[in-house]
């Protein structure tokens, strides 16, 4: 028996607990989806429109439509995962145009907590970063998995779920000021933080060029580095929820954090009910919902976010700065910068758009007193960023990361230096870590690399 002829383009299958869904295209362009062994037009869905999965449908313009009723579920998505069941309703796991990974459910969409800009989408609000970890985005940031180099098919069961996992054999290497060094003491299939970190299997956070030193055992989370002139620290969470944090390479008791909270950047945590809390258990800001990259100045330490009100706010030196000229639906990047659904990064201090048509953005880094920023533009070119604005970049294949600085990572591995002239700082980089960089000074990035034979 055919259950549906003429199909051009199909999304995958959703058992709901009771019937089964899948969405068509048909070659007449015309949208169904099968409910159990039913063929089903579909409702509202545009011309040009991609089957997704159950009857979903993404529209050219980012909605994803409901074929059920027409009703729009989210608007500005790029990427979908798989649905899954979650109690007696479902959630689909999905990635915004402007890199933002969002939780979509029967009426709201919520931000994937812990979850980097720009990583893809898997299922049950799971997600893959840059850096290989499956990250849990319907919690605090969970580590589920690392060093994850591919991804097979979600299958949903009815109570539970499975995925796939290929770990390649790879070699943890270091990047340091365009040299790339090898690493000693450093499991295979460590997965990179940044600097020279690197976080073992077992759970220790090792340091790759100090005879792989043990700077912590048991951890299961971590956030950014902070950087400043003569010191850095990165905050942690341990397997049983404690949080610590490092300081210049030692291992410490942050004060009146709670237990569970998530790590983001230096030493900071931000708890569940939405406090950003420094190492010494005073308040940064409150009511978070989602935040952005840190970056010290010389003089000053920043930070981006969106609070739970829809309002954008940014920290300067612990102190809360209300962010102007910044349209509902932005992201907050980094620093004190936002990029808005349309693609203009904007400055929150006075509202300045720096530059317009863009996709998604990398890590910032200092420049010569200034900073720069690599990105992604809404045509699919490259452009470093700076005060001055953007400047396209050539020699970045498509398909590429924007990664750090000018620095983007290519299909094939390759980390592209394009305020360098394109130089090929490395050529095998499979996961990639954290920009570190001291002030102006010296900078290096973590990675690994496929282990010869492999």
């Amino acid at each position: 028996m055919n259950l549906i002829t003429d199909v051009k383009a199909y999304g995958l299958v959703f058992w709901d607990g009771s019937d089964y869904y899948q969405p068509f295209q048909k070659t007449d362009d015309s949208f169904v989806y099968l409910l159990n062994s039913t063929e089903t037009s579909a409702s509202g869905v545009p011309s040009g429109s991609v089957p997704v999965v159950a009857r979903f449908f993404l529209a050219p313009d980012g909605r994803l439509v409901d074929g059920g009723d027409g009703s729009v579920l989210a608007t500005e998505v790029e990427a979908c995962g798989m649905v899954s069941r979650e109690n007696s309703s479902w959630l689909l796991t999905a990635r915004q145009r402007n890199g933002c990974c969002i939780l979509i459910r029967p009426g709201s969409v919520t931000v994937a907590a812990g979850v980097p800009v720009g990583s893809a989408p898997v299922g049950a609000g799971v997600f893959r970063a840059l850096d290989g970890r499956l990250i849990d985005g319907t919690g605090a940031g969970a580590i589920i998995a690392s060093g994850i180099g591919q991804v097979g098919a979600f299958a949903a069961m009815p109570d539970s779920w499975r995925i796939p996992l290929g770990v390649p054999t790879t070699t943890a290497k270091v990047v340091k000021e365009n040299t790339t060094l090898a690493t000693s003491g450093v499991p295979s299939d460590a997965t990179p933080v940044g600097g020279s970190l690197f976080l073992a299997p077992n759970g220790d956070l090792l340091d790759g060029s100090n005879n792989g030193k043990v700077i912590a055992s048991s951890v299961a989370a971590f956030g950014e580095f902070a950087a400043q002139r003569n010191a850095w620290s990165l905050p942690i969470r341990l397997q049983d929820g404690t949080c610590r944090w490092i300081y210049n390479g030692e291992d410490h008791s942050p004060s009146n954090i709670p237990a569970g909270s998530l790590p983001t950047a230096g030493g900071s945590f931000l708890t569940s009910d939405g406090r950003q809390l420094r190492a010494d258990g005073y308040t940064e800001i409150s009511n978070v919902k989602q935040f952005g990259g840190a970056y010290y100045d010389g003089s000053q330490y920043f930070m981006p976010f969106l609070q739970s009100d829809g309002t954008f706010a940014y920290i300067e030196n612990s102190v809360q700065h209300t962010a102007v000229g910044v349209p509902s639906g932005s992201i907050p990047a980094t620093y004190r910068l936002y990029l808005s659904n349309d693609g203009r990064l904007i400055d929150g201090a006075d509202g300045t758009v720096i530059a317009s048509d863009i996709a998604t953005c990398g890590h910032i880094a200092t420049r010569n007193g200034g900073w720069i920023l690599p990105a992604k533009k809404l045509d699919a070119t490259f452009a470093t960023i700076t005060t001055s604005g953007a400047t396209v970049v050539s020699g970045v294949p498509s398909d590429s990361t924007p990664v750090a600085a000018g620095i983007f990572r290519a299909p094939d591995g390759r980390l592209i230096d394009s305020a360098n002239g394109g130089s090929v700082i490395s050529a095998d980089a499979a996961l990639v870590g954290t920009y570190f960089e001291m002030y102006d000074t010296t900078w290096s990035l973590a990675y690994t690399a496929p282990s010869p034979g492999c």
